[in-house]
């Protein structure tokens, strides 16, 4: 009977003596392959399987954990920070004070590079986790292949770290909508204004695997809910993403903007520096 602890134990033999990386690559395929097996017949719990569907959907392995199965978290959200490093430094310094469990970037941090250097530095040291944007896009790929850049190794270090999407449990955190390809450039460029049709509102709430997804790229604030389409929602208080599914756009923290998630009550506070 294959199951679990057979999958961990081949994946160790078939990884051989390699990186963790590597190993969990190898790890995640037989999960996957096990989910979708016959053998997956004892009623595994909505965690496991939860996060076999994450994987089989290329999230990187270190964010398949589910925060909606008692983990409380407090999240705090940046995006097109593009090298505006004092607000995003006001922003990080008033996060902390409502004791954030993480902070997550949702792409854009860079501009001309003439400040990417300070903004690395800085994201780095606050331990904040990035999702690419269409701006970071080369730069990450660059350095996450080897490539030979022209930057610091603090801004090679910290590319390295960022991933095309993250997501926790049921929440999705991308530069763009989600039913786009975050490792495509044509993609990551994409804009054909904000979803206000029904066709660009089903081709969001078609990709499944998430309740609520969060996102930057507009520079402005905008929710969309799966049943009732655009909310009457500026950004101005306040907003509850619950009961249902949600897309969610934050606003530019080179504008000042920022804001603040928590999964347990599935409030959204926006914030200003």
């Amino acid at each position: 009977m294959f199951d679990i602890t057979h999958a961990v134990a081949e994946s160790l033999l078939d990884a051989g003596d390699f990186e963790l990386d590597h190993l969990m690559e190898v790890m995640a395929k037989r999960f996957v392959d096990w989910s979708k097996s016959e053998s997956n017949n004892r009623a595994p719990g909505n965690t496991c399987m939860e996060g076999c569907r994450n994987l089989d959907n290329g999230v990187y392995w270190r964010d398949v954990g589910v925060a909606g199965t008692g983990e409380e978290l407090k999240i705090g959200l940046l995006t097109d920070i593009h090298e505006a490093v004092e607000f995003a430094e006001k922003a990080i310094r008033r996060l902390r004070k409502f004791h954030v469990d993480e902070i997550i970037c949702l792409g854009d941090f860079c501009e001309t590079g003439k400040r990417l250097d300070a903004t690395c530095e800085l994201l780095m040291a606050e331990g904040i986790r990035s999702v690419w944007g269409n701006h970071d896009f080369g730069l990450c790929e660059d350095a996450r292949n080897g490539v030979a850049i022209e930057y610091s190794q603090v801004v090679v270090d910290f590319a390295k770290t960022v991933q095309p999407k993250i997501q926790l449990g049921d929440i999705l955190f991308s530069h763009v909508e989600p039913w786009l390809n975050a490792e495509a450039f044509a993609d990551l460029w994409y804009f054909d204004g904000i979803p206000d049709t029904a066709v660009k509102q089903s081709r969001i709430f078609a990709n499944q695997g998430w309740s609520i997804a969060f996102g930057g790229h507009y520079h402005r604030w905008l929710s969309l809910d799966a049943a009732k389409g655009i909310m009457p929602w500026s950004g101005n208080e306040p907003l509850e993403l619950s009961p249902g599914r949600f897309f969610v756009v934050i606003n530019a923290c080179m504008g000042g903007h920022f804001a603040l998630f928590d999964t347990e009550s599935r409030w959204l506070t926006p914030l200003e520096c």
